[in-house]
């Protein structure tokens, strides 16, 4: 159990969610519509899934996708 509000396992958590939300911020920014449907975008999903190697926060390995693309697409990676 973590002492105090900074232990270094929940300070490296709250750093990667924080530049996560940046990025997705971002690439919505630039990218507003669903790269599947043209529908407003809502979701940012990694290209090449983490679980099989994909960049986390890299700009080439994401695309935005409206929920039901993204949903879709989580779906059949699932088998």
């Amino acid at each position: 159990m973590c002492r105090g509000a900074y232990c270094p396992e929940h300070s490296t958590v709250r750093r990667r969610a924080a530049a996560w939300a940046r990025v997705r911020r971002a690439r919505l920014a630039v990218d507003p519509l669903c790269s599947a449907c043209g529908a407003p975008a809502s979701e940012v999903d990694h290209i090449v899934p983490l679980a099989a190697g994909g960049a986390e926060l890299d700009p080439a390995n994401l695309q935005p996708l409206c929920r039901r693309c993204h949903a879709a697409k989580t779906s059949a990676e699932s088998g």
